[in-house]
């Protein structure tokens, strides 16, 4: 049975769909894209949205496939479907663990997560040079967190 890790920033147009794709493409170069379903969603997104044309582009350039991304936001049935919870910031955690108390032990800031400080800082609005540097952060993070995510796995 596959875990599910759920990826959360904010609205769900970047971060957070930067991170599901190369979080599904970096599964997919370990040979374990089967091992974990891979979802996004954020704490003020609205249903439907679309990724940012400078995320997508990102993704494209790093040839991470993310298809067709609409935003959605968090609700508990995305929490209880998910094994583990990642935020992009600290206040996003603390939102989510507010809100959802009972969920509040699989929920963690991604930098935490992987025994790093601070925040994933919002790239919105900005030149394309600010998705590029946040795609690199994320994929230096991400690569920390699938490998604690698959040997926690294995126990």
């Amino acid at each position: 049975m596959s875990k599910t890790v759920l990826l959360v920033c904010t609205g769900n147009p970047c971060r957070s769909v930067m991170a599901q794709g190369i979080l599904q493409d970096l599964l997919k170069e370990m040979g374990e894209e089967d091992s974990l379903q891979v979802i996004s969603a954020g704490v003020a997104a609205a249903l439907g949205g679309e990724a940012s044309e400078e995320a997508m582009l990102v993704l494209e350039e790093r040839g991470a496939e993310l298809g067709r991304h609409r935003s959605r936001p968090v609700t508990q049935n995305l929490l209880a479907q998910a094994n583990l919870v990642l935020t992009m910031t600290k206040s996003q955690r603390d939102l989510i663990q507010r809100l959802y108390p009972g969920e509040g032990k699989k929920v963690f800031c991604l930098k935490e997560y992987v025994d790093e400080q601070g925040d994933i800082e919002d790239p919105i609005g900005m030149p394309v040079a600010a998705y590029r540097k946040t795609a690199r952060q994320l994929e230096r993070l991400l690569l920390k967190a699938a490998k604690k995510i698959l040997r926690d796995m294995e126990d």
